[in-house]
């Protein structure tokens, strides 16, 4: 959806009043517990909760409920979302940790309210041995005046720290470690700090996303020991990469593809890099994009995608940016304009002994229900689809098309396109979405790249 630039003397006057949500004069009330049940009661407006040394397991607090706490359910555990509180701090002493045991479930999330503080805490992931993660550890949407200082996100996760909608939020004195898809993530957020923090040891794809964000500072932080895919991906059909900036970092051992993974570049300043795969010339080095791809500047045709697991290839216009997530063999495909997005993934393990032959449907069905809470679990879109044609092969396997719409919480809308097909064992699907139905009609970009999936040739 395309979003028009606040102007820049609004943009700094909402910045500094939202500034001025971190101060407060009043003396709050402390409350000072050591079991989950009573730092789950005592989560409201207007205090500080004070947590003992010691680790607080959230699943022991699960059917707790309050006007400020509920419970976000996951496959295998809940995310403690904290709903509407302001002016709350929650301040761990020293040895204080929150702890999840579910490898699925986001550990901590914050919607709405305003002025909410994390200190002095760790938040850890302690999943069950040789589970696969996929859970992320703090997520703030909504909110107006977020802070995080002198804490420690570690245990295998996802994503760090993930904002949506977020005005004002300050990360601080905090390690991020262990990360598997990005440290830090903000999506329409505006006036972000993140200072002297150590962000190390993660594999980042890309370690710091900012999607139509604005007034982002990432300052006096050691960037250490990260590999992956891109150290920073931006997109903005609103929100100004001019306003993203990298100051007085040390960058040390980053094993990254690129510095930066879209043609939106963040500034550098005063930063020092050390032994890493990029260095003061990022911007003309270390920059990826669909340049990068395998065919000739005279070439006007498609370029070409071979989807490693699938057994599928697929084309796709050259002037459309690709990403790709190495961990997840998912696809993102981004239209010269920002108004469609195609996205490849496998969504469905068929069932052991299921015969695509004799239940076709049932499993485009199943494959159907499985995309759409993949949408809906990690993305945050609800899908509705409906069947436009029955299964037809499409060339050496079966494919099935839908069609609807995927809608946001906050009421945004988008016309939505998926074909499934079935391939190797499991369902796969093509998803597209655009602001204008017609984008996604017969004839367009996005329907020659449904059109393109083909059987992969096998290797010579």
């Amino acid at each position: 959806m395309q979003r028009h630039r606040v102007p820049i003397l609004v943009a700094a006057a909402l910045f500094v009043c939202a500034a001025a949500y971190g101060q407060s004069s009043q003396a709050h009330p402390s409350y000072r517990v050591s079991t989950v049940k009573d730092f789950l009661a005592s989560i409201g407006s207007d205090r500080t909760i004070v947590l003992a040394k010691g680790d607080y397991v959230l699943s022991a607090g699960y059917g707790f409920k309050s006007a400020f706490v509920s419970w976000n359910d996951y496959d295998d555990g809940k995310e403690l979302a904290i709903h509407g509180a302001a002016n709350l701090t929650i301040r761990g002493a020293d040895g204080a940790r929150i702890v999840s045991d579910s490898a699925t479930a986001y550990i901590l999330g914050i919607y709405g309210g305003r002025n909410v503080t994390i200190d002095n805490l760790a938040i850890v992931r302690r999943p069950a041995e040789d589970a696969e993660i996929s859970g992320g550890t703090l997520y703030a949407e909504s909110t107006r005046g977020f802070f995080v200082d002198r804490s420690e996100l570690s245990g295998a996760t996802t994503n760090g720290v993930e904002l949506s909608k977020v005005q004002d939020a300050r990360i601080t004195r905090t390690s991020i470690q262990e990360c598997s898809s990005s440290a830090l993530s903000a999506t329409s957020c505006d006036g972000i700090e993140v200072s002297a923090c150590a962000i190390a040891k993660n594999d980042g794809y890309p370690l710091f996303y900012f999607e139509d964000s604005d007034n982002v500072s990432v300052k006096n932080d050691k960037i250490q020991d990260n590999g992956g895919g891109n150290l920073v991906e931006i997109y903005a059909g609103s929100g100004a990469a001019e306003s993203i900036v990298f100051d007085g970092c040390d960058f040390a051992r980053d094993k990254v593809d690129h510095f930066a993974g879209t043609n939106l570049l963040p500034a550098t300043v005063g930063c020092t890099f050390e032994d890493s795969s990029f260095g003061e010339g990022w911007a003309t080095n270390s920059v990826g994009s669909s340049s990068d791809e395998s065919y000739s500047d005279e070439d006007s045709g498609p370029a070409s995608y071979d989807h490693y697991g699938s057994g599928l290839s697929f084309d796709y216009p050259q002037d459309w940016q690709m990403q790709e997530n190495a961990t997840t063999g998912r696809v993102g495909l981004f239209s010269p304009d920002g108004e469609t997005v195609v996205m490849f993934a496998t969504v469905y393990p068929l069932p052991a002994g299921a015969d695509p032959a004799k239940a076709e449907q049932k499993l485009f069905s199943d494959g159907a229900v499985a995309l759409a809470k993949l949408l809906k679990d990690e993305v945050g879109v609800v899908a509705r689809l409906g069947a436009k044609a029955q299964g037809f092969d499409a060339g050496g396997f079966e494919a099935q098309d839908y069609g609807g719409t995927a809608t946001k919480a906050d009421g945004g809308s988008a016309a939505l396109r998926v074909r499934l097909f079935i391939n190797k064992g499991a369902v796969h699907a093509m998803i597209a979405m655009a602001k204008d139905p017609a984008s996604l009609d017969e004839g367009t970009e996005a329907d020659s790249i449904f059109a393109s999936v083909r059987l992969t040739p096998p290797e010579q």
